[in-house]
């Protein structure tokens, strides 16, 4: 993998170019879509065959669903226990999110 970044990410490796980019960051996104389409190349030209099952499409929106759920669950459990913090930022921040709850 390439590097774009120097002394421990603090810098990157042209810092008077106005854009740095690593062409790595393009991996994924790539494979995605490599994943998601099949191509025909002809003469006449290139042709995209998708491949889109609608089920994983439905599992993958209740598992971003759960994960919402639980990450505001926890953002919760964490909120409240800071009632019973002793710094008073923290107990603002709890009786904040408890009127809000309202």
């Amino acid at each position: 993998m390439d590097n774009p970044l120097t002394k421990f990410g603090s810098d990157v490796y042209q810092p008077s170019q106005p854009i740095n980019l690593c062409y790595d960051t393009f991996a994924p996104a790539a494979a995605l879509v490599r994943g998601l389409f099949e191509y025909l190349h002809r003469a006449d030209g290139l042709t995209f065959i998708p491949h889109i099952p609608p089920a994983p499409c439905t599992a993958a929106d209740q598992q971003y669903l759960d994960t919402a759920l639980r990450l505001c669950d926890g953002w919760d459990t964490v909120v409240k226990s800071y009632a019973a913090s002793d710094d008073d930022r923290r107990k603002r921040v709890c009786q904040l999110w408890e009127q809000a709850a309202r």
